[in-house]
């Protein structure tokens, strides 16, 4: 599920290349009740200094745009890149 005010102001003029901070999250609650409580239980100041967000390129989510039904669509490494992992330390 995504929402936001951001996305729906982004998409006026739809790109490529526009990308969502999201909040990832366990989508196995039983109704919106239940996960609107347990995200406010989890959001809480300390958790979000520690920027939990991953990157998500809006049109590249099934269903948003025409031409994501095309795998060549996700060949674009300046929009579709793998996360970054930070070294392990020698």
């Amino acid at each position: 599920m995504l929402f936001g005010h951001a996305l729906l102001e982004k998409l006026v003029v739809p790109r490529k290349s526009i990308t969502a901070h999201v909040y990832r999250v366990l989508a196995d609650a039983p109704s919106i009740d239940s996960m609107d409580a347990w995200l406010a239980q989890d959001l809480n100041a300390d958790k979000l200094a520690t920027k939990p967000f991953a990157h998500l390129p809006v049109l590249g989510v099934p269903g948003w745009c025409a031409a994501n039904q095309d795998a060549v669509f996700y060949r674009d490494a300046s929009v579709f890149r793998p996360p970054f992992v930070l070294p392990r330390a020698l």
